[in-house]
């Protein structure tokens, strides 16, 4: 076989591989070009998806609720303390009678404390020593019958350190003991503050 003049069969072997590389090259950006197109039209697909659900939409943009702690059938819940606040109303001191006993060895003691009471507002009856003629231990003693005892509870608020004893007696009358340990009365003010009712406390809202 002749080969023409001129004729390099290398050079035919460079441009078939040339060519062979081009091919390769094409294929390959329509392959990408078919995967870029695939991928675009799934996320176009996705997103038309999502927008005809709107309850998606919603659920991304507002977040958990948080629950409440209220039942709408049930409504507010009252304060446990708020029905007790006038469960033990406080008898006033000016419907109050005191009979004010000294079983110390101080005199003129429940005589003092007499006159301090009535100028309270209290009703002053029998002024004079115990006579059931016992010691007293620690400020004083308010005694009364079943009827005064709550007039006894207010009378004890203005004695700090007082202790509550009951008897048989039939009216509402107390008596104020004193005992060594006595000083003086509890301030007025310090006194009401003992006597008010507790606050409600505050009970949430539905």
């Amino acid at each position: 076989m002749l080969t023409p003049r001129g004729f390099d069969p290398a050079r035919l072997g460079g441009s078939h591989r040339r060519r062979r590389g081009r091919a390769r090259g094409a294929l390959v950006a329509v392959l990408v070009l078919a995967l870029l197109a695939g991928v675009g039209y799934a996320g176009w697909w996705a997103y038309d998806r999502w927008q005809d659900d709107p309850e998606a939409g919603q659920a991304g943009s507002t977040g958990p609720v948080a629950a409440s702690s209220c039942s709408p059938s049930q409504g507010p819940v009252p304060s446990p303390s708020a029905g007790s606040a006038t469960a033990s109303v406080p008898v006033p001191a000016r419907q109050i009678t005191v009979n004010v006993f000294n079983a110390t060895t101080k005199a003129g003691l429940a005589a003092a404390v007499s006159t301090q009471l009535e100028a309270r507002g209290f009703r002053i009856g029998t002024v004079g020593n115990d006579p059931a003629g016992r010691p007293v231990k620690g400020t004083a003693q308010v005694r009364s019958g079943a009827t005064g005892a709550a007039a006894a509870r207010t009378l004890a608020a203005h004695v700090a350190g007082a202790q509550l004893a009951s008897d048989k007696r039939p009216g509402a009358t107390v008596d104020l003991v004193i005992g060594n340990a006595y000083s003086r009365l509890r301030p007025a003010a310090a006194a009401a503050a003992v006597l008010a009712p507790p606050s409600p406390s505050p009970s949430p809202s539905c």
